[in-house]
């Protein structure tokens, strides 16, 4: 109905007609009706307000919930704790003895920035040395600090309008307490208007609903603040987690790109490998076989006790006792007994 509703200037036409109603068509029949009613658009507004209530206060209590655990769980995370302070140490270090040496702390806005710093072979990133010295020093698991803080997230993406809404909400609220106190909504002004009766027993209700919202809000800034002022950090809610969650995915992209490095230099290490036993067995076809694998083993003559007796019967012993003896001769084998 509001989209459908005349402009002003087609209202003021439409309130200026004094021919028959029979005379109009149906549409400029319903603009003629509506135009008896009055303060019509506010009354629509104030209907589909109350239509809207509670799906967006559902949605502001739920964004408003999360902000909080955002906010609480990024206070309470030992490894970004350890994270910050390393990359406080490296910076020290590097800085040296000049001004901006033996720092106490540091901006927060440099950390999406860790990545964009290279090192003198373009090899890295500073973060990625970062990450490399902290997994050595203390281990993966106490790098991954987003996994201690699962609500950053959708917690930077809320901040950015949870307050603007809930600001809007209880501004609309107020307007229609307002709207049902004005004179045109008064008994009798109107057979039968039923309008004001409604709204003030939704808003009844929906002052509650708002004044618990208002408390869920002061928790969830006092977590912020909390936050904030650990850090010493003049930000704003959505300034200061959207750049922790840039560094968070920042050094979440490092640690997979080490990874994949990691199984790359196993996979290459694997292969060169196999191929290096490949190349050790066609050496080994290529240069045939060995002369150690034409040694036989000698097999000493068997010596046996020759009785004194005929020549001819010790010759007849000898040659049973002892195999042929195989011989070259012009060429071709011959077999000779001794």
């Amino acid at each position: 109905l509001l989209r459908m509703l005349p402009a002003d200037s087609e209202l003021a036409e439409i309130q200026s007609f004094e021919g028959r109603v029979e005379d109009l068509i149906p549409a400029e029949r319903f603009f003629l009706e509506v135009t008896s009613v009055p303060r019509l658009r506010q009354r629509l507004e104030g209907l589909l307000f109350i239509l809207d209530f509670q799906h967006r206060f559902l949605d502001i209590r739920q964004n408003l919930e999360v902000f909080y655990l955002a906010c609480t769980e990024t206070s309470r995370s030992q490894r970004l704790k350890t994270v910050l302070g390393t990359i406080l140490a490296i910076g020290n270090y590097l800085n040296g003895t000049s001004t901006r040496g033996a720092a106490s702390g540091f901006r927060l806005a440099i950390l999406p920035k860790l990545n964009d710093t290279k090192t003198a072979d373009n090899s890295t990133s500073l973060l990625g040395y970062a990450v490399a010295y902290m997994v050595k020093k203390f281990g993966e698991s106490a790098v991954r600090f987003f996994e201690e803080i699962p609500n950053l997230e959708l917690g930077s993406r809320f901040a950015e309008t949870v307050f603007e809404d809930f600001t809007k909400l209880k501004s609309e609220l107020d307007s229609l307490n307002a709207e049902i106190q004005r004179s045109e909504y008064k008994e009798g002004v109107l057979p039968g208007d039923k309008f004001k009766s409604i709204a003030e027993q939704f808003h009844v209700q929906a002052a509650k609903y708002v004044e618990s919202l208002s408390k869920t809000k002061e928790a969830a800034m006092g977590a912020f603040n909390r936050l904030a002022k650990g850090f010493c950090e003049p930000l704003g809610p959505h300034e200061l987690l959207d750049t922790l969650q840039r560094f968070s995915k920042g050094l979440q992209a490092t640690l997979v790109e080490r990874q994949r490095k990691a199984d790359e230099e196993l996979k290459r290490k694997a292969e060169k490998e196999k191929l290096d036993q490949l190349k050790k067995r066609r050496r080994a076809s290529v240069a045939g076989p060995t002369a150690d694998s034409f040694m036989q083993p000698i097999e000493m003559l068997d010596f046996v006790d020759v009785p004194v007796g005929h020549p001819a019967q010790q010759q007849q012993q000898l040659a049973n006792a002892n195999p042929p003896v195989q011989e070259v001769s012009q060429g071709h084998l011959s077999y000779q007994h001794p």
